[in-house]
């Protein structure tokens, strides 16, 4: 491997140095974002980058946002935009920086786990021929934290599945096993799934010591037919890599319509993941027809927390799987004003961050909002606007904007 690497190295930083020449002959300047404090503690958004991307007539390159300022790639290093690359944008940060060797060429944030001994990693290994795709193989890595050992093999599932895409939605180890959750798409044999695919959740049990699939549970379908069709929303972890015995999903039925889908039914599924079985959920009649699916529910190993959009700002209901109750919830009140087209959530180590914003940052009157709550007291730590830095605050129409489109927190 050693012997293409060079290579490999070589083209990428021929490639990328292409890319800048080229962004940098169409723009003069990077023009500087921010985001900017207007209450609370500067130091609870430290932790806080907004991914977006800016355009104007010229150039479209993507940007970095944070109370330090923006990041563009263009204006990186060509060490920078080769790390960018190799460790993926910015979704593992943490342990990008603790285990920098281990986590090259390593991306996905569902694709990790850790505890005080081991960091582990998993991902799918499909090869599409003239044929059609072969039957998948599972790659898994192993940091020994202690001794920076680090171990790699290839494991294929006994079965001859021939599935058109794999990917991993989540990785647990439980004892001497690895649990693996996956999303596997297949061809629809009726015919009835939208472009004649068909969604599988599975489970699969790997055995560490045998380096075997010991076992292979699907635990849910998409479950199409004629008349209706089904999506599966995995809700999101609060933290990808930290242990959790479950995984959610929300799981929307539509009636198909010459004119408009309608949709029938939902239903909150809890997958636990040392079981292999999949449980229907409650779902309060506060929530019920209130969930947005743009902005997905975040869970932990205790809680699920919905982001509610109301009259006057947001709701975030805290949602207890156990008791399938809501047992807290707190309102983050925005002025009328600040309510935009666009709304991101997330929540992270017992914090709630929410992020409304305009399409187009820097040339409509709206700014982009960002508000930090505590989830435990309900008091809010930050607020805080994102903006353009230069003389006058604001940008001519004829300088661009920024669209944001990811809210991280670290």
């Amino acid at each position: 491997m050693k012997r293409y690497l060079k290579s490999i190295l070589l083209v990428l930083a021929i490639f990328l140095c292409l890319g800048t020449f080229y962004s940098k002959s169409a723009a003069t300047s990077d023009p500087e974002f921010i985001l900017k404090r207007q209450s609370g503690s500067e130091k609870a958004a430290n932790s806080v980058a907004i991914q977006g991307y800016y355009q104007n007539e010229r150039v479209m390159d993507n940007v970095m946002i944070s109370s330090k300022g923006s990041l563009y790639d263009s204006s990186m290093s060509l060490l920078g935009k080769i790390d960018k690359h190799l460790l993926g944008y910015g979704e593992n940060q943490q342990l990008e920086k603790e285990y920098r060797s281990f986590m090259r060429g390593k991306t996905g944030m569902n694709s990790f786990y850790q505890d005080e001994d081991f960091l582990l990693y998993a991902t799918i290994i499909i090869k599409h021929t003239s044929q059609g795709p072969e039957a998948f193989k599972f790659e898994i890595s192993m940091l020994e934290k202690a001794t920076k050992a680090e171990n790699s093999y290839i494991i294929q599932p006994s079965n001859n599945n021939r599935y058109l895409f794999v990917s991993v939605e989540d990785i647990q180890k439980v004892g001497n096993k690895l649990k693996i959750l996956t999303r596997n798409i297949t061809a629809d044999p009726k015919g009835y799934a939208i472009d004649s695919e068909r969604n599988e959740l599975h489970v699969y049990t790997i055995d560490m010591k045998s380096k075997q699939v010991v076992d292979d549970q699907t635990v849910l379908t998409s479950g199409d037919d004629k008349d209706f069709y089904t999506n599966i929303y995995m809700l999101q972890e609060t933290d990808m890599t930290q242990s959790n015995d479950s995984a959610f999903y929300y799981k929307v039925t539509a009636k198909r319509s010459e004119e408009q889908d309608e949709q029938v039914g939902s239903e909150l599924i809890r997958v636990n993941l040392k079981t292999n079985q999949a449980k229907k959920l409650e779902i309060p009649p506060e929530l019920k027809g209130n969930i947005n699916l743009n902005v997905i529910p975040n869970y932990d190993n205790k809680m699920i927390y919905f982001a509610l959009e109301t009259k006057e700002g947001i709701k975030v209901a805290t949602f207890d799987p156990n008791t399938e109750k809501v047992v807290n919830s707190l309102k983050i009140k925005f002025d009328q004003s600040d309510l935009a087209e666009k709304f991101m959530f997330n929540v992270k180590n017992g914090k709630a961050y929410a992020l409304t914003s305009p399409e187009k940052v820097g040339q409509d009157s709206q700014p982009a909002n960002l508000t930090i709550m505590d989830l435990r007291t309900g008091n809010q730590l930050y607020k805080g606007v994102i903006t353009y830095k230069n003389p006058s605050g604001q940008m001519s129409k004829t300088d661009g904007y920024v669209s944001l489109d990811r809210l991280m927190v670290e």
